[in-house]
């Protein structure tokens, strides 16, 4: 342990009477005390190492007190250098790192986020957020909000402090972020869709952020968020400079997304929807997954396992039947028994899954329950690959919609984007324009 964690250990198990900051110095000082007293011993059972800025003391049981600090001081220095990656390493792939190194013996039963604190309070200026994610002591206010922008959604309005609160909750070792009007031009410099609204009414307080509404509109008996007005992209706009920012910026969000471990649903036109399918998986290195086969092949199993399976043609009828029918009924309850294993399928793969042949997702009322489920286990599960929902569809909307249906918290945020048709057509699969910058495609 560092000195700092194991004055923090002590003071959990001790208790103090004493108001911060303290109950902080007094601990520090009873740690070094006993630390001091112990070294003093002819046969100290411990060892004092110093890195820098930070104090490592190990237990020095068989005489592996060198190697035990040895192996420490090596996290925090991975930790330092994991800390100014660009962008921020996922969980998944900093803890790659962390078990690539050869650690002693005595290392192997400590859990995950043990290595990672630990390798955090081993560093000179590496910190971990939430999430799990190894950052930079003092990172900007700017990083933080792009970084953390998903914290900020899912709520109509956020005062500045609200905002303030959810980023540094965050990153809390991050810099504060600064008070309007320098905040206005943080979040539009973004171009995360926030807007000051001096009318807005938050609680007792008056004035907000907010985030443009859609309106709703009914269909089929159901309501559903309505979209803009429809944008059709055409091959023109990869000739000019505009088109050629988009391209960086769609590859951007997608290896942030891949680096994060997060969710991002991908809309194509339809007639590039195959194409797409065949350059996400090469630039990216993503494993394609068909939903629809996936399903089939789960209830073909679920099926063949039971003692008087159905007669697969009846399966299939029923898919075609009337909502709310006996046949269409069945049919939903053999799919509830076999959402579980296709979700944990998805869960066990080996690198970051490209989901297609979404319609049935929405067909089968699953946005909210079964994806929204694989959602919230990418921002749970520290070991978890990103996953990204390829959905065709013919017109630019503001979020992700899979067959009239809204997917939640896409709109305005980083887990949706539409693939710009010009990245497709580019002789380049890199996320860049043939040519040289500025030049036409």
């Amino acid at each position: 342990m560092t000195a700092v964690e194991l004055a923090e250990a002590v003071l959990l198990r001790r208790g103090s009477v004493q108001p911060s900051p303290t109950r902080e110095r007094w601990a520090r000082a009873v740690v070094r005390a006993a630390v001091e007293t112990e070294l003093a011993r002819q046969q100290s059972r411990w060892i004092l190492r110093r890195c820098g800025k930070r104090i490592l003391i190990a237990e020095d049981t068989q005489g592996r007190g060198e190697e035990l600090a040895d192996y420490a001081e090596a996290l925090g220095q991975l930790a330092d250098e994991c800390a100014e990656q660009q962008p921020l390493l996922s969980p998944v792939r900093t803890l790659e790192r962390i078990r690539a190194l050869q650690a002693p013996d005595s290392f192997a039963g400590l859990s995950n986020h043990r290595l990672l604190r630990l390798a955090v309070a081993a560093s000179q200026s590496a910190a971990l957020s939430s999430r799990a994610e190894i950052y930079p002591k003092g990172m900007s206010a700017e990083r933080s909000i792009e970084l953390a922008q998903g914290a900020l959604l899912g709520s109509g309005a956020l005062s500045v402090a609200q905002v303030q609160d959810r980023i540094q909750g965050r990153y809390p070792e991050a810099r504060p972020l600064p008070g309007r009007p320098q905040l206005d031009a943080l979040l539009q410099r973004l171009d995360l869709g926030f807007i000051w609204d001096a009318k807005a009414e938050h609680g007792e307080q008056r004035g907000a952020y907010c985030l443009p509404r859609a309106g709703l509109l009914g269909y089929g008996g159901s309501t559903i968020a309505a979209t803009p007005t429809s944008i059709h992209y055409t091959q023109q706009e990869a000739g000019d400079i505009a088109a050629a920012r988009e391209l960086g910026q769609f590859d951007r969000i997608v290896r942030n997304a891949l680096d994060s471990a997060r969710f991002l649903a991908l809309s194509v036109r339809p007639t590039l929807w195959r194409r797409a399918q065949q350059r996400l998986s090469e630039v990216f290195g993503l494993e394609i997954v068909s939903f629809d086969a996936l399903l089939l092949r789960h209830l073909h199993g679920l099926c063949d396992g039971m003692a008087n399976p159905p007669d697969w043609q009846v399966v299939l009828k029923a898919d075609a039947a009337d909502p709310g029918s006996v046949d269409w009924s069945r049919l939903q309850g053999l799919v509830r028994r076999v959402l579980p294993a296709m979700a944990e399928e998805l869960k066990a793969a080996s690198r970051p899954v490209l989901l297609t042949d979404s319609g049935l997702i929405a067909r089968y009322g699953l946005i909210d329950s079964w994806l929204g489920d694989l959602r919230r286990h990418l921002q749970d599960d520290p070991r978890a690959q990103a996953l990204l929902l390829l959905i065709a569809n013919d017109t630019a909307t503001a979020g992700a919609v899979i067959e009239r249906v809204s997917v939640p918290s896409g709109a305005g945020s980083r887990e949706f984007a539409r693939i710009p048709s010009a990245w497709l057509l580019s002789a380049d699969a890199q996320g860049h324009p043939a040519g040289r910058q500025g030049e036409a495609v």
